[in-house]
């Protein structure tokens, strides 16, 4: 099968389009990091930079993703205050975003935290 072909028993949008497999669903609590967790995290970023699954694996308690929300706040309030990045974070990008591309202290991400 293509692509875009799918089966008869797909439930479709008004639109026509796919409906989500995750519709109607609840997502979980949030869980807020612990200050042993935040320790990590920050060992995490001096040790593996922006290898997510490998500070995942040293935070231990949280996945990848989880640690990649992370530093996208953690890097937008460290520009926002002028801290430096982690000699290793830096190493794949000198901005303050996850890619390593500049962070735009005016977008509504960084202005969330400012």
């Amino acid at each position: 099968l293509g692509g875009g072909e799918g089966t008869a028993a797909e439930e479709l949008t008004a639109s026509g389009r796919r409906k989500r497999c995750d519709t109607g669903k609840t997502r979980a609590v949030p869980r807020p990091w612990t200050p042993e967790e935040e320790v990590l995290f920050r060992e995490a970023l001096v040790l593996h930079g922006r290898d997510w699954k490998s500070c995942a694996t040293h935070v231990n308690t949280r996945d990848h993703r989880a640690v990649q929300s992370h530093a996208q706040k953690h890097f937008i309030k460290m520009c926002l205050q002028g801290k430096p990045l982690p000699r290793k974070v830096a190493e794949t990008g000198e901005g303050y975003t996850l890619s390593g591309k500049p962070l735009d202290p005016n977008s509504a991400a960084a202005k969330a935290y400012g």
